[in-house]
């Protein structure tokens, strides 16, 4: 018996580790494939290693973090992979959430209050006020305008008047019993309840706060949520995520689910990932690139043990982490590829100058045929929406609320009413004829236009349909006004042949104290990033600073060839010539570092960076540009995302046929060797199967070591034989 005992487990351990052994090398491929690899996202910074951090807002170059018992400090992140701390202030009990407001900031400390703090000076930080009511135990901060919005778990929302920032005034109160986490969009505020779900309230009259609608599908233990445009992601303590429609914010609606490894401590929206902190399992993403049809990968970033997330906030490629145990982390998400053609858009073969995206829109100004809309919601498939029709060209097109600027080439401005989302409606329009109108900015409630050789005029916007001229300043009569750079009370203007002035415009009615000038080239295009001023003068692209002592020179690169465009958005600058499209990582100004440099099918006049994407309009209508990757892009259409393909695998993200042997990497055992090939196993199977196989073989095992049980003898009055 014992011999067919062995017999019976040496059968089994053959068939199991066979089994394992003809799998191995087909799982390994895919089981590394589902992971984020290297270094890659990664951590690039950390500060406070044994602090708790509960909470982080960033006000780009700056962040400000939340630090429990040890108060609030401010944190220079120009450069997130090395980020420094340039001041604290001990606060009275645990500072749990912080908002920002202009030059204060506001923070959220349970019982002991809100306190309101001058960030002025970011290297002091200075606590100016607090605000105490002894019964509110304050949880989390949201500022929104001239509103203050704060949770308290026992009595719901409130609203604060912050318009005198030292002393805000309360407004409203609207009942919710545990009340958690707000997000605000438009005039909605979105605040979530882990006893009674999410609700939807119209805050458009912060004295009389009304409720839109009630969420509470599949249970009502909803903590965290994330707002991407007309979609809100709900998690629940249970542990999975509701896609939540918000179109219409009077009635909410499911558009999908699916389940997370915990519950989840905040959520933030990146491109099509959405990220997902858990305290007890580190950092985790879900692809969304098809609302409707959430694909979990659901990859851990950082496992247990190393994050203990409690807060999470974006900036650019960057994720900043409030850890609860480890302070401030900072965790790289993309990194520049060279950007590559994804397709090109052009209606009736039109010639476009600039270029504004508005949500699913984007709103082109015209050679000689208007304002055009069009309809960006169908990837790879633009639609022409509607127009508005006339002669003149169109330099420049700027979005504000509802309206956009449009400068004319034959010196007007005109304002057109695009609420409706299915037309243009004319609403003002300003002559300045003998002048071309080249560039429209607007800061707070007022628009700068330079209007050529007439130099800067300034117009009042709380009324876009009815523009009020405030004040000018013409400079040289001879020299025209090409582009505008704003920051605060200064603003930089390019000239074409005087070249960079910075102006005083803290009264528009009068603007001018500063004539502080740089350059005697044609300067075409400029952009600022506080201090820092990046120009085009011809073939040269320049960087320089400006302080009390007026302009100095930075740094300046030969392109050798005619610049026509730059663009700053993030810690990256663009640059289009006219036969190419480069990028520079200028997080050090002194050394911009050229990422990219792509050769041009058309020449570019104008472009707009849209998460993923770069949008060039010039002669040849619109150029789209593939300029970062975001983990789960598929570009060669093999049902593989890029993060799959380049550190999974090493196939190439953009051909479905890395080695040439007429099957896509997807479906191909041995993708990087074209003279094999064997059909790739399921491997949603494949992660079944294992751990199956694991289960037979222990009961397999099992029960061939109990054996055949030999029956007891019983003693009987029947005869025994033998």
């Amino acid at each position: 018996m014992i011999n067919k005992q062995k017999k019976v487990i040496k059968l089994v351990l053959l068939v199991f580790y066979t089994t394992i052994l003809q799998l191995i090398p087909i799982y390994l491929p895919y089981a590394s494939a589902q992971q984020l690899y290297g270094d890659y996202p990664g951590q690039i910074d950390s500060l406070f290693p044994t602090a708790n951090v509960s909470a982080i807002e960033i006000d780009y170059p700056y962040t400000f973090a939340a630090m429990s018992a040890d108060g609030l400090s401010c944190i220079d992140i120009a450069d997130p992979k090395s980020c420094v701390n340039l001041s604290s202030i001990i606060l009275t009990g645990n500072t749990i959430d912080v908002a920002l407001s202009g030059r204060f900031a506001y923070t959220a400390n349970g019982l002991s209050g809100v306190n309101i703090i001058n960030i002025t000076d970011k290297n002091s930080i200075e606590l100016i006020n607090t605000v105490y009511i002894a019964t509110q135990d304050w949880q989390s901060i949201e500022v929104y305008g001239d509103m203050l919005f704060l949770l308290a778990p026992e009595s719901g929302l409130y609203c604060y008047d912050i318009s005198d920032p030292l002393n805000p005034v309360f407004c409203d109160n609207y009942p919710i019993q545990g009340c958690s986490d707000i997000e605000i969009t438009g005039l909605v505020a979105y605040v979530t309840s882990p006893i009674s779900g999410l609700y939807s309230l119209n805050i458009s009259d912060p004295y009389n706060i009304a409720l839109l609608d009630h969420y509470s599908e599949s249970g009502t233990d909803i903590n965290e949520i994330a707002i991407s445009g007309n979609l809100l992601f709900a998690t629940y303590q249970s542990g999975f995520m509701h896609v939540v429609g918000i179109t219409d914010s009077a009635s909410l609606l499911r558009t999908d689910a699916c389940s997370l490894q915990d519950s989840a401590k905040d959520v933030v929206v990146w491109g099509n990932i959405v990220f997902y902190g858990c305290f007890s399992t580190g950092i985790h993403a879900i692809n969304i690139s098809k609302p409707f049809q959430t694909d979990v990968f659901d990859l851990p970033i950082a496992e247990s043990g190393e994050l203990y997330p409690q807060d999470l906030e974006l900036f650019d490629d960057f994720l900043f982490v409030a850890d609860g145990k480890n302070g401030l982390r900072v965790i790289e998400l993309a990194r520049f590829q060279n950007p590559f053609y994804t397709d090109a858009y052009t209606y009736n073969n039109w010639k476009y100058n600039d270029i504004e995206i508005e949500g699913d829109f984007a709103i082109v100004g015209t050679d000689s045929n208007g304002i055009e809309c069009i309809d960006t919601t169908i990837y790879h498939d633009y639609i022409h929406w509607y127009n508005y029709s006339y002669s003149d060209s169109i330099y420049d097109v700027e979005v504000y609320g509802d309206y956009v600027l449009c400068s004319e080439e034959t010196g007007g401005l005109r304002t057109l009413d695009i609420s409706t989302g299915s037309t243009f409606y004319n609403e003002d329009f300003i002559s300045q004829s003998g002048t071309q109108c080249f560039e429209i900015k607007t800061q707070g409630e007022k628009a700068y236009v330079a209007f050529g050789n007439d130099g800067l005029f300034i117009y009042d916007l709380s009324n876009p349909s009815n523009l009020v001229y405030l004040g000018m300043w013409m400079g040289s009569p001879t020299d025209a006004v090409r582009d505008i750079a704003l920051n605060g009370d200064i603003a930089y203007l390019a000239y074409s042949d005087y070249g960079l002035i910075a102006l005083n415009i803290t009264d528009p009615v009068n603007p001018g104290g500063i004539e502080s000038g740089y350059s005697n080239y044609d300067v075409r295009t400029l952009e600022n990033i506080g201090d820092f001023i990046y120009f085009a003068n011809q073939t040269h692209l320049s960087v320089v600073i400006y302080g009390s002592f007026g302009f100095n020179l930075v740094n300046s690169i030969e392109l050798y060839e005619t610049i026509n465009h730059i663009k700053i958005h993030g810690t990256y600058l663009y640059v289009t010539t006219d036969t190419s499209f480069l990028i520079y990582d200028i997080m050090v100004h002194e050394t911009p570092e050229l990422l990219a440099n792509t050769t041009l099918s058309a020449g570019a006049e104008k472009m707009e960076i849209m998460k993923d994407h770069i949008y060039l309009a010039g002669d040849s209508g619109i150029s789209y540009y593939k300029i970062k990757t975001t983990g789960t892009d598929d570009f060669d259409g093999d049902s593989l995302g890029f993060f799959d393909e380049v550190w999974g695998l090493g196939t190439d993200p953009a051909l479905a046929d890395t080695d040439g042997d007429g099957h896509n990497d997807n479906d191909d055992l041995y993708p990087l060797d074209g003279t094999k090939w064997q059909a790739a196993p399921d491997k949603e199977l494949m992660f079944i199967l294992l751990p199956l196989i694991g289960v037979i073989f222990f009961i397999t095992l099992i029960k061939a070591l109990k054996g055949k049980k030999k029956p007891k003898y019983m003693d009987t009055n029947e005869p025994k034989f033998g």
